[in-house]
């Protein structure tokens, strides 16, 4: 909302009615007493709200429950299977696509195409074709109804514009127009967000961190490295939708020259890009190793940590000791509650988190670093992303006063 602007009754309502579905969201809550307790309204407007989505289908009642002082309740729970979302993920090397339900769980279409070698245009043409396919499928098998398409996109990724301001390590995405692009299909709503921001969504919505934390900060660590913070319910994005970007924050300005026109970046350091970098270098230095020269890649390093390997610790506990430094300049400039580590890098040894909270702790002031959770995502990274997406979906729908009257349309 911007600032000065006025609301009027109708978005009210529906804000109202995007703030019951969250609360319902999950089991979190499961009356209409409870709901109006935690947001509230008044009892009767949370009837008359729960009574709407009954009639839509999003909610149904499933049971008596026994609450306070022995008082019997009507159950609610969201109908997770009514509504799927269509999900992309636009990888460097890949298009990866799903259909997921409101709960994350993909309803049996699932799809991956590799993309090395192809242009932008080519690779946009793939996207466009196996959306139309999966839409199809989805009528066809009778799979839900669509609520929309999220695509999930790396970055630097200009939200405001819809275009790419780069793509580390896949050139050819520069400046390209990929909202226009998608504006084809007009049959369902497209949302695009970049893939950190998806990352926190899944994180936020489907394990149950908005019960728990105020405040989230998802780091992926992979060929290059990227963030998404939620801030009491909310996405930042920034004014342009580039919030988040911490891979191109420069911890050296006289460090080598990045792919985004700055120097020293974090991403230089602290990627699995950089961890390979690293471990190529040692291998030249003539550090003792066991490991392949053809295969100093992350997942064997990771394998060498775990053997005990002393060219991959010497690499990996480099690697991770600077992303350590980095945590700590987002740490004071975010404050999270809780940071996950997620992608390529949240399948690295146990030591990873030691050596990571050693740097945060030694360089934060313990009132702040008391305060601070640092832990792996729970989600394999081929699914992190994913669900995401579908999570962006849903949460947009729901908290946006226009968009949540899409629930209606499709009773």
């Amino acid at each position: 909302m911007k600032q000065n602007s006025g609301v009027n009754l109708e978005n009210i309502q529906n804000m109202n009615r995007a703030l019951v579905i969250k609360l319902l969201y999950g089991g979190r809550l499961n009356t209409r007493i409870s709901v109006a307790e935690a947001s509230g309204l008044n009892r009767a407007t949370v009837s008359n709200i729960v009574d709407d989505l009954i009639t839509w289908g999003l909610v149904r009642e499933s049971g008596n429950i026994t609450g306070k002082k022995g008082r019997r309740s009507i159950a609610l729970e969201l109908n997770y299977d009514r509504y799927v979302t269509i999900c992309v993920q636009l990888l460097r090397d890949a298009l990866a696509f799903g259909v997921l339900d409101l709960r994350g769980n993909y309803k049996n279409l699932k799809r991956r195409i590799p993309t090395t070698g192809k242009t932008a245009r080519q690779i946009m043409e793939l996207l466009r074709r196996n959306i139309d396919a999966f839409i199809e499928s989805v009528k066809k098998e009778h799979l839900g109804e669509i609520l929309g398409i999220g695509v999930a996109v790396p970055g630097p990724f200009i939200r405001e514009s819809g275009t790419f301001e780069l793509v580390s390590h896949a050139p050819g995405w520069e400046n390209f127009d990929i909202a226009a692009d998608l504006d084809w299909q007009r049959e369902y709503p497209v949302f695009l967000e970049h893939d950190a921001n998806c990352a926190a969504f899944a994180e936020w919505w489907y394990k149950d961190s908005a019960s728990r934390h105020s405040s989230i900060l998802v780091l992926l660590v992979g060929p290059g490295i990227g963030g998404g913070i939620i801030e009491n319910g909310k996405l930042l994005r920034g004014c342009q939708g580039i919030a988040g970007e911490v891979g191109h924050v420069s911890i050296n300005f006289e460090g080598p020259l990045c792919e985004c026109g700055n120097r020293g970046c974090l991403e230089l350091y602290a990627s699995t890009s950089a961890l390979e970098k690293e471990a190529a270098a040692l291998y030249k230095k003539g550090v003792s190793t066991s490991l392949s020269p053809e295969r100093l890649n992350a997942a064997a390093i990771f394998a060498g940590v775990a053997k005990g390997d002393p060219l991959a610790i010497r690499a990996f506990d480099r690697t991770v000791s600077i992303l350590g430094l980095g945590i700590v300049n987002l740490v004071n400039t975010y404050n999270p509650e809780v940071i996950y580590i997620g992608d390529i890098l949240s399948q690295a040894p146990g030591r990873l988190l030691e050596i990571v909270n050693a740097v945060v702790k030694k360089h934060l002031r313990s009132v702040v670093y008391n305060k601070l959770q640092i832990k792996i995502s729970r989600f394999e990274p081929e699914e992190l992303i994913m669900m995401g997406a579908g999570a962006m979906v849903f949460d947009t729908t729901v908290s946006n006063s226009a968009l949540v009257e899409r629930f209606r349309r499709d009773r």
